[in-house]
């Protein structure tokens, strides 16, 4: 469409010009070669603002396997992975290095309690303190207990760490009174096209779906969150409850995380149907990465070839 425009400005003020020009040819020339040259200048790529300076750039045809030509990834073949979906970002250029079925919609499984985590620190602070009832007694557990009184930070660290969905219901119930339409309003700040959430804890597999696309995205957003950053990057910890009558001790089911230098966080998911899912967090000459995979075999290899690939 911009070109279909600039070749019509161009067209009117050439001629124009020429007539004013008709008797000097090198004038004439010289407007055909300026002419001849903006029809060969591409549109621009198109920019997604998302928030606090993160941005994504499209690619300009829709492609798995997205390999723009850059310094950074010169003469390097995007691996074969296992994963049904997955994308590689550069934080830092701020665009989609790789992207496999990118846009297909996918059971998330934990990957869910990112936004479970980013939905509950728009309404409460670290160390607001929540009262655990109706406890999500199904899948992973950090081990709460009815009437037990902890932070929002010492819950985070049971979300992100041990994936413990009583965390995640905690966390929802007592932050946004369970209201799962408030994780769908921050889809649509974020502008996740492919994305429904059901529930906050990723065991919901009706009308509740995401794309690797858009994980990365809300990934990318969460981590601007310093509290997220810090808590999702470590290793094992233990909290307590307010009264220091209850204590968690917890480690990090995220296979690369303590495990490879660099990798930084952030959050891993299973389910029977989902399968494998993980986002990793990588730094590397001052360069950081995400790396989605959703539906994996095998999400550490996967993440593994990965970043090996975005370094070269």
């Amino acid at each position: 469409m911009r070109n279909s425009e600039n070749i019509r400005v161009l067209a009117r003020d050439g001629i124009r010009i020429g007539r004013k020009l008709r008797n000097k040819p090198l004038s004439i020339i010289g407007i055909i070669v300026v002419f001849t040259y903006a029809l060969t200048i591409p549109p621009p790529p198109r920019i997604i603002p998302i928030v606090l300076g993160i941005s994504t750039v499209r690619p300009s045809v829709a492609t798995n396997n997205y390999q723009p030509q850059s310094p950074y990834i010169s003469d390097s073949v995007a691996p074969e992975i296992s994963a049904a979906t997955g994308a590689v970002f550069d934080l830092k250029t701020h665009t989609f290095l790789y992207e496999k079925n990118s846009h297909d919609k996918m059971l998330p499984a934990s990957l869910t309690k990112i936004a479970t985590a980013v939905t509950a620190l728009q309404k409460c602070s670290a160390d607001t303190i929540l009262t655990v009832s109706d406890i999500e007694i199904d899948g992973s557990q950090m081990g709460l207990i009815e009437g037990e009184q902890i932070s929002v930070k010492n819950l985070l660290y049971g979300l992100f760490l041990s994936s413990g969905n009583d965390a995640a219901k905690t966390l929802s119930d007592g932050c946004f009174s369970g209201e799962t339409k408030k994780m769908n309003e921050l889809a649509a700040f974020l502008h996740l096209t492919d994305t429904h959430f059901s529930g906050p804890t990723g065991l919901e597999e009706t009308d509740h779906y995401m794309s690797a696309y858009d994980l990365t995205i809300l990934s990318a957003y969460a981590y601007t969150n310093p509290l997220i950053r810090e808590v999702s990057g470590e290793t094992v910890i233990t909290v307590a409850s307010q009264d220091n009558m209850r204590w968690h001790t917890l480690k990090n089911i995220h296979p690369l995380v303590g495990k490879r230098e660099g990798v930084v966080g952030l959050k891993t998911g299973w389910t029977e149907n989902a399968g494998d899912c993980m986002v990793t967090i990588f730094t590397s000459d001052e360069r950081s990465y995400i790396i989605a995979i959703m539906q994996s075999e095998d999400r550490k290899a996967d993440t593994d070839l990965l970043i090996n690939w975005a370094i070269r």
